[in-house]
Order: C-alpha cells, then sequence, then structure tokens
C-alpha cells in the first residue's frame, strides 16, 4: 500500500450546490459526473454530489502520502487541480470505481505514477458522505 485516505462530508453542505451554475460545478466535477448526478427529473442530487466530493478529497489524502512514500513532491497539486483528474463512476455490478487520468496527473506534478491501482468505497445517508481511497503499487 501506498497511500490510503478517508473523507466524511455533510450532505447538507451540498444542497446549496444543486443550484450552482454548470460551469461553476465543472471546477470540481467531471461532465459525466454531473450527469450521474441528477434523479430522474434531471435534477441534481445533493448526497450524489456530497459522496462525490469524499471521493475526491480521500483520493486527494491518499495521493499525498502515496508521494510522500514515494518521496516525490507534492507541492504542485491543489485539491482542485486534482479533482479535476478523477471521476467516480460505477462499475460492474453497481461498484464504485475511481477513475484517474494518470498522465494528466503526471504532467502536473512531472512524476511518475501511472503504475498505481485504486480502491474506493463509498457510502451515503440523509446526513452524511463517505469515502475510503486506497492507492496500492500494480504489480
Amino acid at each position: 500500500m501506498l497511500g490510503i485516505g478517508t473523507d466524511i462530508v455533510a450532505v447538507e453542505r451540498f444542497v446549496p450546490w444543486v443550484d450552482y451554475p454548470e460551469h461553476r460545478l465543472l471546477r470540481v466535477f467531471t461532465p459525466q459526473e454531473i450527469i450521474d448526478c441528477r434523479d430522474a427529473r434531471g435534477n441534481l442530487v445533493a448526497e450524489k454530489l456530497a459522496v462525490r466530493f469524499a471521493a475526491k478529497e480521500a483520493f486527494y489524502k491518499a495521493l499525498s502520502l502515496t508521494f510522500v512514500n514515494l518521496r516525490l513532491s507534492f507541492e504542485l497539486f491543489s485539491l482542485l487541480s486534482v479533482c479535476r483528474l478523477i471521476s467516480v463512476s460505477y462499475g460492474l455490478h453497481g461498484v464504485p470505481v475511481l477513475v484517474v487520468d494518470w498522465e494528466a496527473l503526471e504532467k502536473l506534478g512531472d512524476v511518475k505514477v501511472s503504475k498505481c491501482v485504486v480502491h474506493v468505497s463509498l457510502a451515503h445517508e440523509r446526513a452524511m458522505a463517505l469515502a475510503f481511497v486506497i492507492i496500492e503499487q500494480r504489480v
């Protein structure tokens, strides 16, 4: 294991976000994530935004520890810069997957980290959203 991160957020913090214009949401979420955060009527859902944000924060924490363990500099990375390079999607049987643009991440920090695999676990309910991320080296 190279890095581990977790984050928990209050869903109520994201209630105002459902009224944000799309260009503002695109600072944090990918276009596909914004689509995936809508209900059947096309309205954004605060719980879905919250759990994705928690995943991005947990990944950022795991990535910073990964950089420490690999003795790499993390100075050029901000949470917002990393948010744009990752997205939450759901794979087979609804299992959450964190998709990372490793190439863009490497260019951003002038580092080599693409031989990593990411595991993510997400949970949310009415009040709270939680994400847990592990980054390990691919063998």
